[in-house]
């Protein structure tokens, strides 16, 4: 029998069966759609959702999950700001790119980005090296002419804040990478992956329990769900644990630079080994 590519990353579709599967909701809905109360399209599923993906962020956090992070990853070609004026900031954004009177939907922030830490800019259409772009400390200056560079970025509202530039640019981005909430529903589950490894069960898990107390359901079922869905985040979080485990750490000496091992070699040889401490 043959067998489907595999996938780091769980589709919307696989949630959505298994949170069909948990509420017992598999009969064929209206024109051939699954489920026929909890759909893809039902109105508490968008809601559902994001609070099941909220849930499951701040539950990791908490165990002290570091998700992991992306580097490298350029968005070419974003258009100049045509309009000169310092007091308009160009922006990109999960809906695209603002160049302060147009918006391009399709130059837009990764989908997986939770965080961006670290931004370089260069001229599109070169092979220049590319130069770091500076971060805003108390939000971007209104006396920023536009000019060949992008000034300084801040992150606002889930988008970066650039001062613009008059030419056409590459930015380069080092992001914490994740999963954030969805404004709209996608239009194809089959394709919409969730960026967290292994989440499948924490996400639908959490959902069932959202819907069972949307109906007033049981009240030892939601429970169930509730723990079932605490069970999957941890059991997640120890796969986590377990593969910093294999890192080793030791505290530096208190005396001297220390060696690899947490010892000061130089007192313990001068003074004769451990026989010369006494």
């Amino acid at each position: 029998m043959p067998i489907g590519q595999p996938t780091n990353f769980p589709t919307l579709d696989s949630i959505m069966e298994l949170v069909r599967s948990i509420v017992r909701d598999t009969y064929p809905g209206v024109g051939g759609q699954q489920g026929r109360i909890f759909t893809n399209d039902a109105p508490f599923t968008l809601p559902f959702l994001n609070s099941a993906i909220r849930w499951m962020n701040r539950a990791l956090r908490n165990e002290g999950v570091t998700f992991p992070i992306k580097d490298g990853v350029v968005i070419a070609n974003l258009p100049p700001q045509v309009n000169f004026d310092p007091a308009i900031f160009v922006s990109l954004g999960f809906d695209g790119w603002n160049n302060g009177t147009t918006i391009y939907g399709n130059k837009r922030l990764p989908g997986d980005l939770l965080q961006p830490l670290v931004l370089q800019q260069r001229v599109s259409n070169t092979n220049c090296t590319f130069c770091r772009v500076d971060k805003a400390q108390e939000g971007l200056s209104t006396t920023w002419f536009p000019q060949q560079w992008f000034g300084q970025w801040e992150w606002r509202g889930y988008a970066i804040y650039m001062n613009g530039s008059c030419q056409m640019m590459d930015l380069m981005l080092r992001y914490i990478a994740g999963q954030s909430p969805f404004n709209t529903l996608p239009q194809d589950f089959s394709t919409t992956t969730i960026h967290v490894q292994d989440s499948e069960e924490a996400i639908a898990h959490k959902m069932a329990e959202l819907y069972g107390r949307r109906n007033n359901g049981d009240t030892q079922i939601i429970a169930n769900e509730a723990s079932a869905a605490q069970e999957a985040v941890e059991e997640m979080a120890l796969a986590y644990v377990r593969s910093q485990q294999t890192t080793n750490y030791r505290r530096q000496s208190y005396q001297g630079a220390g060696s690899s091992n947490g010892a000061d070699d130089d007192d313990w040889y001068s003074n004769g080994g451990p026989g010369g401490w006494f």
